[in-house]
C-alpha cells in the first residue's frame, strides 16, 4: 500500500515538473510567427518620439546639478516656477508688446494722413484765394476803364455852329473822324457795383456808344441835304 502511494506521489510530481517548467522551456524555444501590424506601430512610436525629441529638447532638472540637488534637499518648502505658466507670461508679454506697436503705427498713420489732408486743404485755400484775388483785379480793371470813359464822356465839348450845317459831307466825315469818340454815360450805380451783373451792364453801355455815333452821323447827313 505504501509502495503504491509512492508511485503515485512520484508520478504527479513528473507531471507538474513536466506542465510548469518543462512546458514553458519548450515553448520558448519553438519560434513564434512574425506580427508586422505590431512591428509597423512599435517602429513608428519610435520614431515619433525620436521627433518629438529632436523638436523639444529635454529640460535640464535641478537635480542634474549636484550643488542646486544639495540645495533643494536642504530646502524642501522651497517651491520651483512652473514652466508653463512662465511661458505662459512671456507670451503675453510678447503679444502686448505686438499690440502696443501695431497700435503706435496705427496713430503715427492716422496723423501723417490728417497731415497730408491739412496741407492738401491749404494749397486749396490758397488756390482759391489766388483765383479770387485775380479775379478780383480782372474786374477792377474793367471798373476802372469804365470810369475813365464816363469823365472823358463828362468832359465839355465844343457846342455845333451854324457853319457845321452848310459843311459837305466830305468835311463832314473828316471832321468826325478827327472827332473822340463819345464814350457812354454810365451811372455812378454801376460803377460802384461789383457784382458779375453790374459789370456785364457797363460793358454792353460801352459796345452800345457805336450805335449813337451811327445815329448822329445820319443825323447830320440829313441836315446837310
Amino acid at each position: 500500500m505504501i509502495d503504491l502511494f509512492n508511485v503515485g506521489l512520484r508520478t504527479v510530481m513528473c507531471l507538474l515538473f513536466i506542465l510548469f517548467i518543462v512546458k514553458p522551456m519548450l515553448m520558448a524555444l519553438v519560434r513564434k510567427d512574425v506580427n508586422q501590424v505590431t512591428i509597423d506601430e512599435m517602429a513608428l512610436a519610435a520614431s515619433q518620439a525620436a521627433f518629438d525629441a529632436w523638436n523639444h529638447p529635454p529640460i535640464k532638472h535641478f537635480y542634474d546639478n549636484p550643488d542646486l540637488a544639495l540645495f533643494m534637499a536642504n530646502h524642501p518648502d522651497l517651491v520651483l516656477p512652473d514652466l508653463e505658466e512662465f511661458k505662459a507670461k512671456l507670451l503675453a508679454e510678447e503679444q502686448a508688446k505686438e499690440a502696443a506697436r501695431i497700435k503706435r503705427e496705427e496713430e503715427e498713420a492716422a496723423i501723417a494722413l490728417a497731415a497730408a489732408e491739412e496741407e492738401q486743404r491749404r494749397i486749396e485755400e490758397e488756390r482759391i484765394a489766388q483765383e479770387t484775388q485775380a479775379e478780383k483785379e480782372r474786374m477792377d480793371a474793367i471798373a476802372a476803364a469804365a470810369h475813365a470813359v464816363v469823365m472823358e464822356a463828362n468832359k465839355p465839348r465844343a457846342q455845333p455852329t451854324e457853319e457845321d450845317a452848310g459843311e459837305s459831307l466830305a468835311d463832314m466825315r473828316k471832321r468826325m473822324q478827327a472827332e473822340t469818340k463819345k464814350a457812354p454815360v454810365i451811372p455812378p450805380e454801376l460803377l460802384s457795383g461789383n457784382s458779375y451783373e453790374d459789370k456785364v451792364m457797363v460793358m454792353r453801355m460801352i459796345a452800345d456808344h457805336d450805335k449813337d455815333r451811327v445815329a448822329r452821323v445820319l443825323r447830320n447827313m440829313i441836315r446837310g441835304s
